[in-house]
């Protein structure tokens, strides 16, 4: 959809570990200053990543990104399996944010590449 309504060039992208997941997300979104998509809650639902921080800057080489700040359209309504989302632009801690960002697994769609990893849609040049 956001490919199609002229928003930019995005991607879906899998990674084994959350913190290469993180990683990538952050460096995407300095690079391109366009907001990353995060699955969230085993691939049940997404946020908004819209910015982070980070102990270095991903445009100059080695980083490790310490927050990420996220959004849920949902927000205030609470999930009745996972519970409230954080309210919309709050900085969450990478340990916080890692409760909500589980591997995917969504076994009726998405496909093998998919499943097991941590899923982010992440804008391109």
């Amino acid at each position: 959809m956001l490919n199609a309504d002229g928003d930019g060039h995005y991607d879906v992208a899998t990674r084994s570990t959350k913190g290469a997941a993180i990683k990538l997300a952050a460096l995407q979104l300095r690079s391109t200053h366009k907001p990353v998509g995060l699955l969230v809650w085993a691939g049940f639902h997404a946020w908004v990543m819209s910015g982070f921080t980070s102990i270095g800057d991903p445009a100059k080489g080695t980083f490790t990104v310490t927050g990420l700040y996220v959004e849920d359209v949902w927000w205030p309504r609470p999930d009745t399996s996972w519970g409230p989302s954080p309210r919309p632009d709050r900085l969450l801690s990478v340990k916080a944010f890692e409760v909500y960002f589980l591997p995917y697994r969504q076994r009726h769609e998405g496909g093998p590449d998919k499943d097991g990893k941590f899923v982010v849609i992440v804008p391109t040049r």
